[in-house]
């Protein structure tokens, strides 16, 4: 007997994407044969066993994992605070760890014998990842897993590298790091705009870089108001507050214990654009499950949009042997209101790569707004069923507008 994998599998890999297994056996014309595969996934007690027929050309079966490993991934968006005073912190919710073991069964009817086991991948891992088709066609799974300096992020479009960011912002960056060390600090390098020489560079400590003790999913806080609240012990080098009014742009990337770069570089520019409105920042999960962020800026409107139902009451009672009333007894009764806040954003001009970037805004499953009035967040839904993605070719100026309606309705009281 022979036994082994056809196609090579993707680790850490998108698990909202196909993830076949493809394996093949030798014994693929026995009796009543079928391919085993026994999912086993860390914190669920037991396994999940799937079964497939060879196919009938090849002799191999392609298994798709990722329809179990779904339902165990959410997200890590942290909004219980607004504050973050350590830019690390582990990824509970956003991966998913797991072991395929492969077998066959065959054997005359009524004496089938299973032998699972043959062929077993050792621990694999998936995220919350949602891939456009062409993105998938090209994954690398061993591109994020931090390490060099062509090492990437679980974040943004991958052709928009250079992206805005307002003073008072938070962001993240998601990323996989399975080596010790090599995520141990955080750099980032501020400039003023007008030379290619740095106002400073500042390095943060990773308390979370032993491999063998902390999860291997993690996120850096990079936004401005993040990175100049970071507590005094984490700091390496660099002097606070980092991101100041003559920080025009700065880049970041992780970087080994000794200070080799070990991942990609991301730039932030500052958009110092005066408003007169309100500011809303929205955080929204992007194609590879991290979150990212963008702030609308300029005209908005706060819309409370009612559903009302109703019924008609007999006006009045019988009093003695006349029919009394009074122009207060009401007729036509509110039963049911139902309220739902709706935001309506403008942005300010934005580029081609903006708005190319921005479409995964408009097709995130989770978005978060802070109510700069509220001073809260608040989930809310995107009320669009199309995006045009504009180009400044055909459209000298553009900007963006974009209707989130909150995901909670409010209820007024009954009659």
């Amino acid at each position: 007997m022979a036994y082994s994998f056809v196609a090579a599998y993707q680790s850490p890999a998108p698990v909202f994407n196909p993830m076949p297994f493809v394996v093949t056996s030798t014994d693929n014309t026995q009796p009543n044969f079928k391919y085993v595969c026994d999912v086993y996934v860390s914190g669920v007690t037991g396994y999940t066993r799937l079964l497939l027929n060879s196919d009938p050309t090849t002799g191999a079966a392609a298994f798709l994992v990722n329809q179990i490993l779904r339902s165990r991934v959410t997200s890590d968006f942290d909004v219980t605070t607004t504050t973050v005073t350590n830019p690390f912190k582990q990824c509970s919710n956003g991966h998913v760890i797991y072991e395929l073991k492969f077998g066959q069964q065959y054997g005359a009817s009524g004496s089938i014998v299973t032998y699972p086991n043959i062929l077993v991948t050792g621990t694999l891992y998936g995220f919350n990842g949602s891939l456009d088709s062409q993105d998938w066609l090209n994954y690398i799974g061993s591109t994020y897993n931090i390490l060099l300096s062509t090492r990437k992020f679980f974040q943004k479009d991958k052709s928009f590298t250079k992206f805005p960011i307002r003073i008072t912002d938070q962001a993240w960056l998601y990323y996989f790091c399975d080596t010790t060390n090599k995520d141990a600090l955080l750099k980032i390098v501020t400039y003023d705009g007008l030379s290619a020489t740095p106002l400073q560079t500042i390095t943060l400590t990773n308390q979370y870089t032993n491999k063998s003790t902390y999860k291997l999913f993690q996120r850096a806080s990079v936004g401005p108001v993040d990175l100049n609240l970071v507590d005094a012990t984490l700091i390496v080098t660099g002097t606070q507050p980092f991101i100041t009014s003559s920080v025009a742009y700065y880049t970041i990337n992780l970087t080994n214990n000794i200070g080799t770069q070990s991942s990609e570089m991301m730039t932030y520019y500052i958009d110092k654009t005066c408003t007169n409105s309100e500011e809303f920042p929205v955080y929204f999960k992007n194609n590879y499950g991290g979150f990212d962020t963008y702030s609308f800026y300029k005209k908005s409107k706060r819309i409370a949009e009612i559903s009302r139902k109703t019924y008609q009451k007999n006006v009045g009672s019988l009093i003695g042997s006349k029919w009394n009333y009074l122009t207060t007894d009401a007729g036509e009764v509110t039963m049911d209101t139902q309220i739902s806040d709706k935001y309506l954003l403008n942005s300010d001009w934005i580029t081609d790569n903006t708005a190319k970037w921005l479409k995964q805004l408009y097709t995130s499953p989770e978005v978060y707004l802070y109510d700069p009035m509220l001073a809260i967040y608040v989930r809310v839904n995107v009320k669009a069923s199309a995006y045009e993605s504009k180009k400044i070719d055909n459209e000298k100026m553009f900007n963006l507008t974009i209707e989130l309606e909150a995901s909670q309705q409010s209820y007024r009281q009954q009659q």
